[in-house]
């Protein structure tokens, strides 16, 4: 694609942590203060839509036991395959990555070019797929307890403890994300409280 703004990397913060600790909310209210925000997450979902290129080519991997009768993926019944097994998560994100990154560079180069100076990009894999290597303008890591990130996971995604725990241990540890980061906004205390430190991340950006 022939952008006029390269690269796009210098132009967003990154924000990354591990499950349940929170970079959904930290973007949402990023997104209040008025930032250009973009999920990794609502990408991924967008690139495995019904009929797209995209869920054809996971179908085609892990078979059709992955969708749901109205032809959708069951994002549960893939998770449980690929959280199991490392070479199959492998090859699940060498299908997705490269889709999601074409999408956020469209989004991104257009906000760009619309004038928009506060953007953010959520990826959960920041550091695992490298992509920290792409020269953002900063690495923001959220962090929390493995305690309240498993008990989070659960309660959001309706799994048990196990499973959060497995999806915990699947990524890389907090303490190697914070040495990576340049910000760090810790997350296991309020809502109040962390408004608070979104709001200093904000208007130092």
């Amino acid at each position: 694609m022939d952008y006029l703004v390269k690269p796009w990397f210098s132009h967003v913060v990154a924000v990354t942590g591990t499950i349940g600790s929170g970079k959904s909310t930290v973007m949402e209210l990023l997104k209040k203060r008025g930032a250009f925000v973009v999920s990794a997450d609502d990408l991924a979902h967008q690139v495995v839509e019904p009929n797209s290129p995209g869920l054809s080519q996971v179908v085609s991997r892990f078979g059709s036991s992955i969708l749901n009768s109205d032809g959708s993926l069951n994002r549960k019944e893939l998770s449980q395959i690929v959280f199991a097994d490392s070479a199959k998560k492998h090859e699940l994100e060498a299908i997705i990555h490269p889709l999601i990154a074409e999408m956020a560079e469209k989004l991104f180069v257009e906000a760009i070019k619309a004038g928009a100076t506060k953007l953010f990009y959520e990826t959960p894999l920041l550091f695992e797929a490298g992509l920290d290597k792409k020269g953002f303008k900063k690495i923001v890591v959220v962090t929390a307890s493995d305690e309240v990130c498993i008990e989070r996971a659960m309660k959001r995604d309706g799994i048990s403890r196990e499973a959060a725990a497995q999806r915990l241990r699947a990524q890389m540890p907090t303490s190697e994300k914070q040495r990576r980061a340049n910000i760090i906004i810790e997350n296991s205390g309020s809502l109040e409280q962390l408004e608070k430190r979104v709001n200093s991340l904000f208007d130092e950006i």
